[in-house]
């Protein structure tokens, strides 16, 4: 008498959710650069302006505020007021054209420097006529950029500077009080698990910095295809890929850093230049094998980065159907612009590739926050007008890792791909049927710390937001 085992199938549907993207950023083909930064900041000075004196009366008082042009009318120059308007940091270090220009001629040469802030910067506040030096030590060059709308109190000295007695920022938008803030409010603690809730519906998978052209053929990337499909993992862990509605590249998929030429004696590198290229297609013939993969079984949207094959200066536009041409003939490939706007489900997702705040922290020099914490500052500076979840996305060519944000809650967590080592390692297996639970098997392999135990999925139960300081892609 024989007996067979029968297998129950279970089949996973993926959700299905809506998607608008807004193509804020797309260029048209007429590209124009006639128009200058002045008219966005009027505009952003003239939405914030109410927001401000609210602000401004309620911090310090009955006040006059005036215009700058006004300060001259005072009777008494040091008889403290408010002023509202934009500041405009004046740099030494920050880059200029001409300046490469002469240090290329050999005119002058300027110095190399990763950051461009310095304690010489001076402050400056500006409306829509004209602007005046800020002095005094309340507001510090370091922690403030160009663009942000403020409001200041204090006087005029005899040289024409404003003295600065206090100032006030439009603070972040009201929190609305909706059914979900009620019902399932944002778990932002490390005892929340990415596996808790099997039943929850729809969530995003975030990735950034693949940099296949510098990172080999990896286990990682066929374990990241595996789970996204369904292929790896036991029952709960397809079930929980099976939640995965779109799958978010968030640029330098394909290159993670750019090689820079001089042009003199640019003939000499030409051939390094030309292997590099050549590299440059391998790379993104991988990141095309990947997506095509992933696009079979899920939603996906390519942004390209920094160093991705596109234009580089900003909004950078779509990756070229021609440079993915076996991922492109799917319609649930979607290439977007860096940065990117649009509608998953009920949701607005708003990201870039993260050199907007990499730029801003160039120009700070505040070596102790990090990219998120100067991502928050954009929500007190009040550069978005929403209620929203900050999230930074860690370099997954050197972690592994993605985020997971789930559409209901606006939870995140992190899942990492990779190897799991020997040793004392905070990590969960996903899959824990094919988890090896006799530890006696392996004490002959103790004595070598390099060995890898075997590869697989596991969950980090570090949560919440995965930082990189080096690239930090941000949503």
């Amino acid at each position: 008498m024989s007996l067979t085992n029968v297998t129950e199938n279970i089949v996973q549907e993926r959700k299905c959710i809506e998607f608008e993207d807004f193509k804020r950023f797309k260029l048209s083909k007429d590209k124009k650069y006639d128009k200058q930064y002045s008219k966005i900041y009027n505009a952003r000075l003239k939405a914030l302006r109410d927001v401000l004196t609210k602000n401004a009366l309620s911090k310090w008082g009955d006040y006059k505020i005036l215009t700058i042009k006004n300060l001259a009318e005072l009777v008494d120059h040091h008889e403290s007021s408010i002023i509202i308007g934009t500041i405009y940091k004046h740099q030494l270090l920050k880059p200029s054209i001409l300046k490469e220009y002469a240090d290329e001629a050999q005119v002058k040469s300027q110095p190399a420097s990763k950051f461009f802030s310095t304690e010489k910067d001076n402050l400056y506040i500006e409306d829509e006529v004209q602007r005046v030096m800020l002095s005094g030590g309340h507001v510090h060059p370091m922690e403030i950029v160009t663009g942000v709308v403020c409001a200041v109190l204090g006087y005029q000295l005899d040289d024409g500077t404003f003295w600065v007695e206090d100032y006030c920022l439009p603070g972040i938008c009201p929190k609305k009080i909706s059914t979900i803030d009620i019902k399932s409010p944002v778990s932002t603690s490390s005892s929340s698990s990415l596996f808790s809730d099997k039943y929850s519906s729809k969530k995003l998978l975030l990735l950034s910095g693949l940099d296949l052209y510098n990172t080999p053929d990896s286990m990682q990337f066929e374990l990241l295809t595996e789970w996204i499909t369904g292929i790896a993992g036991n029952d709960d862990s397809q079930e929980n890929s099976g939640s995965i509605c779109q799958v978010i590249f968030a640029g330098n998929s394909m290159r993670g850093t750019i090689e820079t030429f001089e042009h003199t004696g640019f003939s000499g590198p030409k051939n390094k230049y030309t292997a590099a290229a050549k590299d440059t297609i391998l790379a993104a013939n991988r990141f095309d094998d990947i997506v095509n993969e992933i696009v079979q079984a899920c939603c996906v949207l390519v942004m390209p980065g920094e160093c991705d094959p596109t234009n580089y200066s900003l909004p950078q536009q779509p990756i070229h159907p021609a440079i993915l041409p076996k991922s492109s003939k799917y319609k649930t490939l979607n290439v977007t612009t860096n940065p990117w706007i649009g509608k998953i489900d009920d949701k607005i997702v708003a990201g870039s590739s993260g050199q907007i705040i990499r730029d801003i922290m160039k120009v700070s020099s505040l070596f102790n926050l990090s990219p998120l914490e100067w991502l928050e500052k954009t929500l007190i500076w009040r550069n978005e007008g929403q209620n929203i979840r900050l999230i930074s996305i860690p370099k997954f060519s050197e972690t592994q890792q993605a985020v997971i944000v789930d559409l209901e809650t606006l939870e995140t967590s992190t899942i990492t791909f990779g190897s799991c080592w020997k040793g004392n390692n905070d990590y969960d297996d996903i899959d824990d049927d094919n988890r090896d639970d006799d530890k006696s098997d392996d004490d002959d392999d103790d004595d070598d710390p390099n060995k890898t135990d075997k590869f697989n999925l596991y969950s980090n139960k570090s949560m919440n937001y995965g930082i990189d300081s080096d690239n930090d892609d941000l949503m």
